[in-house]
């Protein structure tokens, strides 16, 4: 993260009320658009949602994920993973590129991971967004147990407004990973090398911008027999970056006025000399004619041996 980006102090800065309708169109037109992946907003339209869905097991890794029933491919129909789409304002976020440096041989490697986490400004959709995990969480819990299965950790609070959090990982074990082929990390994502030891271009998300992120869902066993629901991050688009932007600008702004007001250049003081006029004078003028003796009375042209200036 850019150590230097007060993320805090800039999501404070975002003037909630436009970011918010911002926010809630930008929602809006996706919602509606017919070509674009089906909201996490209005998925739970009616009691029947739950038919379009199926929690399915899945060995390689050993996790449950929520498959749609029908899709249609060019081979005809088949059941792909769900992928839905959020828009939120980013409050907190721990992103690409990687530049922490890690041994190939650290125990967690398989533990390294992305993050990310949204706030809606109280928009209704956003809203309805976290009612809908709520939902999506008790499908998940009825595979194994609503009792087995943690609290819904997917819903978050930041600074009073309701949150959603989400994250991915960088490496997935290989006897979890199946036929998955391999994939090198490129530059954009590896900054300096350090993730494909262990096994460019800045993405530029800062906080308060307003994205779109597609997530999937699934159900990962703990120790014990107990389970823990999570949103997995699949990808993630700046949607308007300009509310980040205007508070950046606005905060260099003031800045740049408190220094202007508190940098105002100090009166000049006019030295007083400590002598009368005719005193400085005399002592210009028989600096003028100044002789160069030694000791001894001698006269000399120049400097040079021991000498002493007399004034008389």
């Amino acid at each position: 993260m850019d150590t230097r980006y007060n993320a805090k102090k800039a999501g404070k800065d975002i003037q909630p009320y436009k970011a918010g309708d911002a926010l809630e169109h930008i929602a809006m037109e996706q919602i509606h658009n017919p070509h674009a992946m089906m909201n996490l907003s209005k998925l739970v339209k009616d009691e029947n949602w739950t038919t379009k869905y199926d929690v399915t097991y899945c060995g390689t890794p050993a996790v449950w994920r929520i498959l749609e029933c029908t899709v249609e491919t060019d081979s005809g129909s088949a059941a792909c993973e769900a992928i839905l789409t959020i828009q939120g304002v980013i409050a907190k976020k721990d992103l690409l590129p990687f530049e922490e440096k890690i041994s190939p041989n650290s125990s967690h490697i398989q533990y390294l991971r992305q993050s990310l986490m949204l706030i809606g400004l109280q928009q209704p959709t956003f809203l309805r967004a976290i009612d809908n995990i709520l939902e999506i969480h008790a499908l998940l819990s009825r595979s194994v147990g609503h009792s087995n299965v943690e609290h819904c950790g997917m819903i978050g609070s930041f600074e009073g407004q309701p949150s959603i959090e989400m994250s991915n990982r960088y490496f997935t074990p290989k006897r979890q990973a199946g036929l998955v082929r391999d994939i090198q990390f490129t530059e954009d994502v590896d900054l300096k090398g350090y993730l494909e030891g262990a096994k460019g271009q800045v993405w530029g998300k800062k906080i308060g911008d307003i994205v779109e992120v597609q997530v999937s869902f699934i159900l990962i066993p703990l120790k014990e027999k107990k389970f823990k629901s999570a949103m997995i991050l699949q990808s993630l688009s700046i949607m308007d970056g300009s509310y980040t932007q205007q508070a950046i600008r606005a905060r260099l702004q003031l800045s740049q006025a408190r220094y202007s007001t508190q940098a105002k250049p100090a009166p000049t003081l006019k030295r007083r000399v400590g002598y009368v006029e005719e005193e400085l004078g005399m002592t210009k003028a028989k600096l003028s004619r100044m002789e160069v003796k030694d000791r001894e009375g001698g006269d000399f042209g120049g400097f040079g041996g021991n000498t002493l200036a007399s004034l008389d």
